[in-house]
């Protein structure tokens, strides 16, 4: 019978351990170990959570052991956000649903981060991927790459957040395709290309996101990237709007310079408009229960 991947690839968490810096101590105190985890050691912070998850010296709690594990990628003090040990940890916990729901959407997202600080653990991230169904790898590589956008759990690499979102995108997942366009919008990870981001916030637009919409209102309020129209604008900020009112300003602030012809064109347009079917949104995904 072929092992769990949750239970085969403990091994390599544990590998790491050896070649980790030790303390001076061999057996640190909870006490040493929590002042300097709560100072960003984040050896510190693994260890602990090594220590809660096995009971070791403490009360066992897996929650409590993936809350130090979590704390190196975003404890307050953590410089170089990221530990690949401990994000294996995550991965093996979140994998059996140990401390976490069960989620193989994240498990496989924790063991790409520790396989991008430390290739050992590829091989882990690689069959946690041959596992997922092609929705669930496509939510995966977008949570991936919003992390690498931003550096967090592994040094920043705009490059491959920009390829990962690509990725996420081609099976029409329209918050993938959104950012697909912010990268190109801004020049992250790329030269900017507005008129690319243009294709990109469309088709994420005409399946209803918001955010966008808006962004496409205010390319074609500026004439960035596409032919400068303001009917067009004031359409898309307004369906903008519609689903989130936060967005009204916008067209309200722009009819003000519209003639009264141009906002009833814009308006008729917005009333017309159908968004694609079916829309493929991350958020309609399976919930995954422990």
């Amino acid at each position: 019978m072929t092992q769990p991947i949750s239970k085969r690839y403990l091994v390599v968490g544990l590998a790491a351990v050896a070649a980790m810096p030790a303390f001076a101590e061999t057996q640190p105190s909870i006490e040493r170990l929590t002042r300097a985890a709560r100072g960003g050691d984040k050896v510190a912070m693994y260890q602990l959570g090594l220590r809660y998850l096995h009971g070791d010296g403490v009360t066992q709690d897996a929650r409590a052991a993936l809350v130090w594990f979590r704390s190196t990628v975003y404890g307050p003090n953590v410089k170089d956000s990221g530990y690949a040990p401990a994000e294996a940890e995550l991965a093996i916990a979140t994998a059996a649903g140990n401390g976490a729901p069960a989620n193989p959407v994240d498990a496989w997202t924790w063991y790409a981060l520790a396989a991008t600080n430390d290739a050992q653990y590829a091989p882990a991230a690689n069959e946690m991927a041959a596992r997922l169904t092609p929705d669930e790898l496509a939510d995966g590589r977008y949570e991936l790459a919003l992390k690498l956008a931003d550096g967090v759990g592994a040094p920043a690499d705009r490059a491959r957040a920009l390829q990962l979102f690509r990725q996420a995108a081609e099976p029409g997942f329209r918050e993938a395709q959104h950012m697909v366009g912010f990268m190109y919008d801004k020049g992250l990870g790329t030269p900017a290309d507005t008129a690319e981001a243009a294709r990109w916030y469309r088709k994420a637009a005409d399946q209803g996101y918001a955010t966008a919409q808006h962004n496409m209102g205010s390319l074609y309020e500026l004439g960035d990237g596409v032919e400068r129209d303001v009917v067009e604008a004031w359409m898309w900020y307004y369906l903008s709007s519609r689903i989130e009112t936060y967005f009204a300003g916008s067209y309200l602030k722009l009819q003000k310079a519209m003639t009264p012809e141009q906002i009833a064109a814009g308006r008729a347009r917005a009333d017309a408009w159908r968004p694609t079917e079916p829309v493929r949104s991350f958020q309609a995904l399976p919930v995954h229960a422990s």
